[in-house]
């Protein structure tokens, strides 16, 4: 009997532990997509917080090293692209800029605009 009720407290201690380590960190997650500014209130589901993240333009610094050639002959069906160079982040991210080949081999600093997974879209400062 005394060995199922120490099992039972290590098990029941073990899982205070637990909650008191994880809750805050489920709460959070649940207030960032709250759509009220007070962490008091719910005022609603919304994704605008994350929006105004991602959409922050960051200023970096970045190696430019090719010239991106998926630019398209221009036609009626295809407005004519305006070229675009792509380069290298310091984290080793892949960033496209508008550019041409005199930029190859400089260090441009660059505002990125939007981030489509694995690579920015981006523009010189």
């Amino acid at each position: 009997m005394v060995e199922k009720l120490k099992g039972f407290l290590s098990r029941f201690y073990i899982g205070l532990i637990i909650l008191f380590l994880y809750a805050p960190i489920l709460v959070l997650v649940a207030l960032s997509f709250n759509n009220s500014r007070s962490r008091v209130t719910w005022g609603g589901f919304t994704l605008q917080w994350y929006g105004k993240l991602f959409s922050n333009g960051q200023i970096m610094e970045a190696l430019i090293e090719e010239v991106n050639d998926s630019a398209e002959a221009p036609d009626a069906a295809n407005p004519p692209k305006v070229p675009m160079v792509t380069g290298r982040l310091s984290n080793n991210t892949v960033v496209h800029v508008p550019g041409d080949a005199s930029l190859i081999g400089k260090v441009v600093k660059v505002c990125l605009d939007e981030c489509h997974g694995f690579y920015y879209i981006g523009h010189c400062v």
